[in-house]
């Protein structure tokens, strides 16, 4: 069974999110335990807040599932 529309698009969008947290979290541990980066701040913080965005989207998609049942509920 294939989605179609927002539902998909937000879970690639929560899947983005996630890798970009993460990627954060090793640009941070590489740049305090290993070599200090240039710009490093700015690529943490960046891919830090993107992360995050994607990731909350991830409460949109479960609204808009459950908006989805109760309309099949009553149709």
């Amino acid at each position: 069974d294939k989605q179609q529309g927002p539902v998909s698009w937000l879970r690639y969008v929560t899947c983005m999110g996630g890798l970009l947290f993460l990627l954060s979290d090793l640009v941070l541990a590489f740049h305090l335990f290993y070599s200090p980066l240039p710009y490093a701040q700015w690529v943490i913080m960046t891919t830090y807040y993107i992360g995050q965005l994607g990731i909350a989207l991830s409460v949109s998609e479960q609204n808009i599932i459950k908006g989805e049942l109760s309309r099949a509920k009553v149709a």
